[in-house]
C-alpha cells in the first residue's frame, strides 16, 4: 500500500499559492487565523468519480471544517457549494461551529443545460438545473456585545428619570419607537428632536445626546472594523443565472479535451472573492479542482494592483487528469483563454 503523497508546489507567485497535495496537510502550512474568507467546494456525494463517492457527507467534511476554523480568523467568511441536498447535510454541522447563515446562493444553469442529457419524456421529477452554495459568516465582537452597553445606558437613565415606555413614546410621537433604545440588537439611536422632548418629560438626562452620538460612532466603528468584508454588486440576490462554462473560459488539457464535466463560471468565484474579502486579504480553496479562485484573484490583481488578494488552494488530482497543469498554464499566459466578451465579469 502506498503511503500519504508528497504536497508539490505548482505555483507560488504575486499571492497566489497552489499546491498539489491533500488539503488537510496543506492547511497545515498555512498560519492560524490568517484567512478572512473560504471556499468550499468539494464532494457532493452523487458518485459520479471516485472522489465523489462519500456517502456520510458530514462526517467526511468534519475535519476539512476543523481546518477552516483554524486557519480562518475570529471574523470571516465561508462558502460551501453542494447540491441542495448535500447542503441541507452540512448545514447544521456548519452553524454548530458558530459560523451564522446568511444566505443560500443558487446558481441556475438555465434549461439549456438539460440538452441531450435527458428524455424529458421519462423523467419522473423536475431536472435538476442548479447548485448551492451556502454563505456563512462569523464575528469577533458580537452585535449585542457592542450595543448591549449603550442600550443598558439607556435603560439606566429610564429607571432613574422613572419614565415608562409608553410616555417616551407618547413624548416624541412615534408608537413603540423607544423599543429600539433598549435592546442591543434593535439599536437605533433617538434624533437630536427626540432625546429633546425625553429630556423635557423626565426633567433632564445625565447622558447628553453629543455624548450619545459619540459613543454610539465609537462603538459602530470598532464593530463595523471587526466584522468580515461584504460588499454586494448592485442589483445582485442569490440566484445566479450562468449557463455552462464554455468556449474559451472552459478549461482544457493540453491536447484539448475538456477538463471536469462541470466548471464553476470565474465570474463566480471574482464575485465572491470581490464581495467577501478586502485587498490585501487571503483566501482559503481547500478543493482546487480547476482553480477558479486563483485565476480569479490573477484577473482582480492585473485590473488593478491596489485590489489584490492572496489565494492558497490545494487540489490533489485523485484523478490523475492533471486540473493543475492546464490552471499553471492559464496563470502563466500559455492556456485556456479568458473569459468571451460579455461575460468578463459578474461583479
Amino acid at each position: 500500500m502506498s503511503g500519504p503523497r508528497a504536497m508539490v508546489s505548482r505555483y507560488d507567485r504575486d499571492g497566489i499559492r497552489i499546491v498539489e497535495g491533500d488539503a488537510r496537510e496543506v492547511s497545515q502550512t498555512i498560519e492560524p487565523g490568517s484567512c478572512s474568507l473560504a471556499i468550499l467546494d468539494g464532494p457532493y456525494g452523487m458518485g459520479k468519480a471516485a472522489w465523489d463517492r462519500v456517502s456520510d457527507l458530514p462526517a467526511w467534511y468534519a475535519p476539512h471544517l476543523d481546518d477552516v476554523d483554524r486557519v480562518c480568523g475570529a471574523s470571516a467568511s465561508l462558502y460551501v457549494w453542494n447540491t441542495a441536498e448535500g447542503w441541507a447535510a452540512l448545514h447544521p454541522g456548519i452553524v454548530a461551529r458558530g459560523w451564522t447563515f446568511r444566505a443560500l446562493v443558487t446558481w441556475d444553469k438555465g434549461v439549456g443545460f438539460m440538452a441531450g442529457k435527458c428524455d424529458v419524456a421519462g423523467l419522473r421529477t423536475w431536472y435538476d438545473v442548479t447548485e448551492v452554495c451556502g454563505f456563512y459568516q462569523r464575528e469577533a465582537i458580537p452585535f449585542d456585545d457592542v450595543f448591549g452597553a449603550l442600550a443598558a445606558r439607556m435603560e439606566s437613565e429610564r429607571r432613574r428619570t422613572g419614565l415608562r415606555r409608553a410616555d417616551i413614546d407618547a413624548a416624541v410621537g412615534a408608537a413603540n419607537v423607544s423599543q429600539y433604545w433598549w435592546q442591543a440588537r434593535e439599536w437605533r439611536c433617538p434624533t437630536r428632536a427626540m432625546w429633546a422632548a425625553l429630556a423635557r418629560v423626565s426633567g433632564g438626562f445625565a447622558w447628553s445626546w453629543d455624548d450619545m452620538k459619540r459613543d454610539e460612532a465609537t462603538a459602530r466603528a470598532a464593530y463595523e472594523a471587526s466584522r468580515p468584508a461584504f460588499t454586494c454588486p448592485l442589483g445582485v440576490g442569490n440566484v445566479w443565472s450562468h449557463g455552462q462554462v464554455t468556449g474559451s473560459e472552459r478549461l482544457r488539457a493540453a491536447d484539448g479535451s475538456t477538463l471536469h464535466p462541470c466548471q464553476k463560471p470565474l465570474a463566480f468565484a471574482e464575485r465572491m472573492i470581490r464581495a467577501s474579502t478586502r485587498p490585501g486579504e487571503r483566501v482559503w480553496v481547500p478543493f482546487g479542482g480547476t482553480c477558479r479562485e486563483a485565476i480569479a484573484a490573477q484577473r482582480i490583481a492585473r485590473a488593478d494592483p491596489a485590489e489584490a488578494r492572496e489565494v492558497v488552494t490545494a487540489e490533489l488530482d485523485e484523478d490523475g487528469r492533471d486540473y493543475l497543469g492546464a490552471v499553471v498554464r492559464v496563470l502563466e499566459g500559455r492556456g485556456t483563454a479568458p473569459p468571451t466578451p460579455g461575460q468578463v465579469s459578474l461583479w
